[in-house]
């Protein structure tokens, strides 16, 4: 099985995957070696029957295996199976306490479990290694604040509510993530402004609406779904419509499929909504290639379910 593993290692790392999974079938069940299934795993993800297959022989072939712990964590999130998926992260985090990415994968596991506090709790006393590129330590950060903060609006706690909001635009140095210079900061404003005209500061909400309205990207930089939330905070203002802001935004990037978004939801372009949101979050790319990303889709989507 070894020399199928090895040519079937060079097909995959060639982009030949139909080849390396031709490969790595005809080997079965007998290689006793972890990577071996953790390999198939990733190469094989449309099967997902097979992938759990692989998945769980590496385990039981060694199950302090960090990385057999962090995949079947992964596996069982995509299925949004939360609380299958937490057993493993944790169990993951107990054999391996210092371990950054483990660190992370059981915070994330905390926050699709809805376990936001005990997550920002669990992330207050970690140290996360940076390197190059890092975001995930903050993003999962800002997630279990803002999640947090959409919970208590939904129990009408709104005090509490922009504590976390206000929580989420911080940037803790020990989560591996540098602040940089421009921080988009329009959810938190956003969900600020509308926690005080709920607890009825109507002041205390226009300066924040009024943050939102003020932002601007910097030069070169692509627009995302936070846009929606300019919009409608400019509508509040009674200065622009929100349709107007959005016509604005697509003067300079026509193309833009997160503006293209919001101009369908404030047009109430169903279809339209589905397919661009579609697009955004399962765009196909390969390794270096500049893509636009919009990591905060899915949360501006649940926001504007918020205030329906």
């Amino acid at each position: 099985w070894k020399t199928n593993y090895y040519l079937g290692l060079i097909y995959k790392f060639s982009g030949k995957t139909k080849e390396a999974e031709d490969l790595f079938s005809t080997c079965g069940d007998q290689p006793d070696f972890v990577p071996f299934y953790l390999v198939h795993a990733g190469i094989n993800q449309a099967d997902k029957e097979q992938q759990l297959h692989d998945l769980q022989r590496a385990y039981q072939l060694d199950s302090f295996d960090w990385r057999s712990l962090k995949a079947l964590t992964n596996y069982y999130m995509e299925k949004k199976e939360y609380s299958k998926a937490l057993d493993y992260a944790k169990k993951s985090i107990l054999l391996n306490p210092g371990n950054s990415s483990l660190i992370l994968n059981y915070a994330k596991a905390l926050n699709n479990a809805k376990q936001y506090r005990k997550s920002l709790g669990y992330l207050a006393n970690k140290h996360v290694l940076p390197y190059e590129g890092s975001t995930d330590g903050r993003n999962i950060y800002f997630n279990a604040c803002i999640r947090e903060s959409f919970a208590l609006i939904l129990r009408k706690n709104y005090k509490q509510a922009i504590q976390y909001a206000i929580k989420s635009k911080e940037w803790p140095e020990n989560l591996g993530v540098g602040k940089p210079y421009d921080t988009d900061d329009r959810i938190a404003d956003y969900l600020t402004g509308y926690c005080y005209a709920k607890h009825g500061n109507q002041k205390k909400a226009s300066l924040y609406y009024q943050h939102v309205v003020d932002y601007h990207k910097h030069a070169g930089s692509q627009e995302t779904s936070e846009i929606i939330l300019q919009a409608l905070a400019a509508g509040k203002s009674g200065k622009e419509t929100p349709i107007q802001v959005i016509e604005k935004a697509l003067q300079k990037e026509p193309r833009n499929k997160s503006v293209l978004w919001a101009e369908a939801v404030l047009s109430g372009k169903m279809p339209e909504v589905g397919r661009l949101k579609e697009e955004l979050l399962n765009a196909k790319t390969n390794p270096y290639d500049v893509v636009h990303r919009d990591p905060n889709l899915i949360l501006i989507d649940n926001l504007l379910k918020l205030f329906r």
